[in-house]
């Protein structure tokens, strides 16, 4: 048996078409083009939600911890450069 095979032409045609029914980027000279990487769905929510959510800064520390005399370096500054 002797199969028939299609021509380049209609191969071409037919990437063309799967491409534009399926919502595909078509490729034929086999570029990098990022279209995987832009397809991905977003991970910055999954990624944010490894964080703690409560604000952390050196009051609340200071709050939390008083035993260890953390140093409001803010503070110290406003109190002893006051105008006279």
């Amino acid at each position: 048996m002797n199969p028939i095979r299609p021509s380049k032409e209609r191969l071409t045609s037919l990437a063309k078409l799967t491409a534009q029914v399926f919502n595909r980027s078509y490729n034929p000279e086999n570029l990098r083009r990022g279209t995987k990487a832009l397809r991905a769905p977003l991970i910055g929510e999954q990624i944010k939600s490894y964080y703690p959510t409560s604000d952390f800064s050196m009051k609340s520390l200071r709050e939390a911890m008083p035993q260890f005399g953390f140093a409001d370096y803010t503070e110290w500054y406003r109190l002893t450069n006051v105008v006279q």
